[in-house]
């Protein structure tokens, strides 16, 4: 098979970053927080409804039972959860996950229908539908049980595991092999668990078309989910009796799928669904990747070599080409053509297919070329979305359309695509994925908010928490178990500290996160050139999950505007810079030489006279010396540091004057003085504002001159 070739590597460089941030305000929380976090939810929400007939979703009032959507679903999980050896889980998180599993058995077994031909559920509560298959009916159920059972002991989920499996045989149609009618058909397109693109439209659509049946063979729906529920019984329960029901319901449903598979050239496939419109996909949940799967743990279990037989013809299909194209790079083929509609999840899509495909490689007895499942494990990361924060893995393109980008879904989503490229590239080597890996993971983490008090993942597309199983809360933990390196983000991208007046200092605090579960080291340097910035220390070791400050000091020792960057880095030389600005002034001096004493009385008309010094470190701009609330202005003459004006009296009326002089320098700053003085020029007696002395004694004199002739004259008269 040839190699492709992919860049060393990604698609954008992350050496420089300008500005940050994952958008993580809230306090962050370590991978142990949140994984005790999950069973802790999934019992406030029971609690806080008083019963298990839990809705599975904010937007979907109806109760599931089955895997994929509904309480088996969570069950499972809950186990799973409870049974794994990372560390990151306590041993009280952990029985705390087995007793949540156990309250869902046994809630279970008390809704449960029996007719006495073995145990049923119906899909959901209140609804008259019960269907046979692995994600939402009987065989999901039925494989739940026995895996409550293995890790229990308790003999009451062994017997319920085996009587669901007879109330499937005795339900279904055994004629060619057991197959059956899906009655879930009918509501599957108004439901989200499956891509239309693959059976379900078209199946619905022939449904419509009045065909009668609709036989799906896939691990979801079909006969082969069936198979897979029967051997986990059988596993689990250790049944040896091969007349037991199990093994009817095992090798009837292989013989169906195997009857309408075709084995052209030594590549063995089979369609989705009959009647069939040329659809076969490669998927875990409905096509090929997932009976390879079951073919080969059969193989393994019993020894059986046809078993591997059939799956190594599987493989052979998988891995082939159409025209130029890998089949294992696409999600389906209709018609002999690869759909230009490719899911990336576990479930129906390219991650199921490499993680079938790493199975097999696995078996003792086969060999697959290392670069299959490196090339596969690039085309399926570089699906991905990437920015110099974080990397997002979508659940599906279409024409070059991204959908859902960020999804955090098990079956469709990053939630199961990370861990298994994270998986795969330790095991490969492959260290140029580790920066986007952990840039993935700290993406996960940004969408950890707070919920019930507890701290729970969101569904990124509703914002409200969800417990669909292969959607949701219950499965999130897959993908927390994997502990990503330290990762840096910087959250803050610049500092302003404004005016600082010389001979004063101002901190502020750049904020930084280590938003990974090892610790890393942080360095910063770049200011060391500007002494006005400083800064206590230039490194810190970060521990998991830790934001500090690093706090900045600006020391303003000389006026002027001042810029430089705070340079940022952890290895492996991921850079952030911080721009850093302030501006430093003084106030220009002035002082007033040459003027009348503040609050006092001028009386006289003489001009008034002002004379100040004014300077500045950098240089005096402009000196204004105005008469405030009159909007006038004197005329200011500059002779090197000294400025003066003269103040004109002779228009002006008497009161109370305030005189403003305003030093102002290059950089805008500027000093002020107020002087205050009442004018109080004509309070003199109003003969004196008229007459000087002399014209008054010159009019007394002409005054006294006519009244002496005026007696001569009045005399003269009366004699």
């Amino acid at each position: 098979m040839s190699s492709a070739t992919y860049p060393s590597e990604m698609k954008f460089d992350q050496s420089t970053n300008s500005s940050s941030s994952l958008g993580m305000d809230q306090t962050l929380v370590s991978s142990t927080e949140v994984l005790r976090d999950i069973p802790q939810y999934i019992m406030a929400v029971k609690n806080q409804t008083g019963t298990w007939n839990i809705t599975t979703s904010s937007t979907d009032s109806r109760v599931f039972y089955g895997l994929a959507g509904g309480l088996a679903g969570i069950g499972q999980n809950l186990l799973e959860y409870a049974n794994s050896t990372s560390t990151l889980i306590s041993e009280t998180s952990k029985n705390l996950a087995t007793s949540l599993a156990i309250e869902i058995g046994n809630y279970l077994q008390q809704v449960a229908l029996s007719n006495g031909s073995g145990m049923f559920w119906p899909v959901f509560a209140g609804s008259p539908l019960i269907d046979f298959s692995y994600d939402f009916g009987l065989a999901g159920i039925a494989s739940y049980f026995a895996d409550l059972y293995n890790q229990t002991g308790v003999v009451s989920f062994a017997t319920t595991a085996y009587q669901t499996i007879e109330g499937i045989v005795n339900g279904v149609n055994m004629q060619n092999g057991l197959h059956w009618n899906s009655s879930l058909v009918s509501i599957l397109p108004d439901l989200n668990w499956y891509p239309n693109e693959e059976l379900v439209y078209y199946g619905h659509e022939q449904y419509q078309n009045n065909y009668n049946e609709i036989v799906f063979t896939g691990q979801s729906l079909g006969s082969l989910g069936v198979a897979k529920a029967a051997f986990d019984v059988i596993e689990k329960l250790t049944i040896t009796d091969f007349s037991n029901t199990t093994y009817t319901a095992l090798n009837s449903s292989i013989y169906y799928v195997n009857s309408v598979s075709t084995n052209p050239g030594g590549e063995r496939s089979f369609p989705v669904s009959l009647p069939s419109i040329g659809i076969k996909s490669t998927s875990v949940a409905l096509g090929v990747s997932g009976a390879i799967d079951l073919y080969l743990d059969l193989s393994q279990y019993f020894g059986n070599t046809t078993y591997f037989d059939y799956a190594d013809a599987m493989f052979n299909w998988l891995t082939g080409t159409v025209g130029s194209f890998h089949r294992y790079d696409y999600s389906t083929e209709i018609n002999g053509s690869l759909s230009t509609k490719i899911h990336l999840g576990l479930s129906h899509g390219i991650a199921g297919n490499l993680q079938t495909i790493w199975k097999y490689s696995n078996m003792p007895t086969t060999t697959v070329d290392q670069s299959m499942i490196t090339d596969l494990v690039f085309t399926l990361h570089n699906f991905g979305e990437a920015s110099s924060q974080y990397y997002q893995y979508p659940e599906d393109q279409n024409n070059g359309f991204k959908i859902n980008v960020g999804s955090l879904s098990y079956a469709y989503g990053g939630g199961g695509i990370f861990p298994l490229i994270s998986q795969l590239a330790q095991e490969y080597g492959l260290s140029s994925l580790n920066q986007d890996l952990d840039k993935a993971k700290a993406y996960v983490y940004s969408r950890i908010t707070t919920a019930l008090n507890q701290s729970v993942l969101k569904d990124l597309n509703t914002g409200i928490p969800e417990l669909i199983p292969n959607q949701g809360i219950p499965s999130s933990f897959h993908m927390l178990l994997i502990p990503n390196s330290g990762q840096l983000n910087v959250l803050t991208s610049s500092l302003d500290f404004g005016l600082i007046r010389v001979g004063q200092s101002f901190s502020q605090a750049v904020k930084i996160q280590n938003v990974g579960d090892e610790p890393i080291t942080v360095s910063w340097s770049g200011i060391s050139s500007n002494p006005n910035f400083i800064t206590a220390n230039t490194s810190k070791i970060l521990g998991a999950r830790e934001t500090f400050n690093i706090f900045i000091s600006f020391q303003a020792t000389e006026e002027g505007d001042y810029s430089t960057s705070l340079t940022i880095t952890t290895t492996p030389d991921i850079i952030y810079s911080v721009s850093l600005v302030a501006s430093a002034y003084t106030n220009p001096s002035l002082e007033v030489v040459n003027a009348p004493a503040n609050n006092s009385m001028i009386t006289s008309r003489e001009p008034v006279q002002f004379e100040v010094n004014a300077t500045d470190v950098s240089s005096i701009s402009d000196v204004t010396i105005s008469i405030i609330d009159h909007n006038e202005s004197m005329t200011t003459t500059a002779g090197s540091n000294l400025y003066s004006a003269t103040w004109d009296l002779n228009s002006i009326a008497n009161g109370t004057y305030v005189i403003r002089i305003t030093a102002t320098d290059t950089f805008g700053h500027n000093t002020q003085i107020k002087l205050i003085y009442t004018v109080g020029i004509y309070e003199t007696p109003l003969v004196n504002r008229f007459f000087s002395n002399t014209t008054l004694y010159v009019i007394l004199g002409l005054l006294g001159v006519v009244t002496v002739g005026a007696l001569v004259i009045t005399r003269r008269y009366m004699n």
